[in-house]
């Protein structure tokens, strides 16, 4: 996922995580279903008993798709699926109980929930607009959505009047989801300091690392000048002390007064000064040239 922004990888992620957990505990209650009653476990005769196996297909191809990059068709098909499956489709052909209008309302609430998981005002913000109003219409008139297609009226049993239930769970959505607004915009704003402190730092980096090249190249330079100076004084300089301590050797054998020998001697000292004088400073130079970053990079 080179190039996803963070906050868009934490929500593939989320959704893989989703699909799979979806998966395996829709896997394991059918299992289970089997195990417990084998005859009715294989009768599909009502649409309910079809709607793990619709779950399940939908999260297999939301893992394919998010595995070829199609994350937000992946999720927005999961998310429409869940919905219709489980909030729209079963009080359209299922029998309505009086726990119907206790569980719906509370379906819609986990619906609403997974809409947080799924989507964020940042990123997806009118795909996240209309799933929460979709989930907080459906809330809202759940009572009245069951009651229409409750032919046996069982609303008339319930304990309690279906308007102050349905306040309760009205309550309820618009508490849970804006605090989970709420977190999820604090932790937005801590995730955007967070990155603008991580571009300083980047660009603090930077500028150290131009800094740190600049200086670099400036002890190349250097240790170059270094270089060809030791070379000269190697070379350049010491090729005519030679010559001068050759001649002045060649004139100490030679037959000259003793004022003029006093005077060779002399220069023969001077001349054996400024050899060493060079030799000391080539060595000098050589072991500054050795002690050099250029140096030990290039070893």
């Amino acid at each position: 996922m080179n190039g996803v922004p963070e906050e868009l990888k934490r929500k593939i992620d989320l959704s893989n995580s989703i699909y799979w957990v979806t998966l395996i505990l829709l896997v394991l209650y059918e299992s289970t279903r089997f195990l417990t009653d084998f005859q009715i476990a294989i009768q599909r005769d009502t649409f309910d008993s079809w709607v793990p196996f619709l779950l399940c297909a939908t999260a297999i191809l939301g893992i394919i798709l998010n595995r070829y990059r199609h994350w937000k068709i992946s999720r927005i098909i999961f998310l429409t699926s869940w919905i219709i499956l489980v909030n729209i489709l079963p009080v359209l052909l299922s029998h309505i109980s009086p726990s119907s209008y206790f569980v719906h309302p509370v379906l819609c609430i986990v619906s609403s929930l997974m809409i947080h998981l799924f989507f964020s005002w940042y990123e997806d913000r009118w795909t996240y607009i209309f799933f929460l109003a979709s989930s907080f219409l459906l809330t809202a008139f759940s009572f009245y959505f069951l009651s229409l297609n409750d032919s046996l009226q069982s609303y008339e049993r319930l304990p309690l009047d279906g308007v102050p239930i349905m306040t309760i769970y009205l309550m309820s959505w618009v508490f849970i989801n804006l605090t989970l607004v709420y977190v999820y915009r604090i932790n937005w704003k801590a995730y955007v300091a967070l990155q603008e402190k991580t571009e300083i730092i980047e660009n603090l980096n930077q500028s150290l690392e131009a800094k740190v090249e600049k200086r670099t190249m400036r002890l190349r330079e250097q240790n170059s000048k270094l270089r060809e100076f030791a070379f000269v004084n190697s070379h350049v300089l010491r090729a005519p002390v030679s010559r001068i301590l050759g001649l002045v050797s060649l004139l100490i054998r030679s037959e000259l007064p003793k004022e003029d020998k006093d005077v060779v001697y002399h220069l023969e000292e001077s001349a054996k000064e400024l050899d060493t004088v060079i030799r000391n400073l080539s060595v000098t130079l050589r072991e500054a040239r050795d002690e050099s970053p250029d140096k030990k990079v290039t070893k």
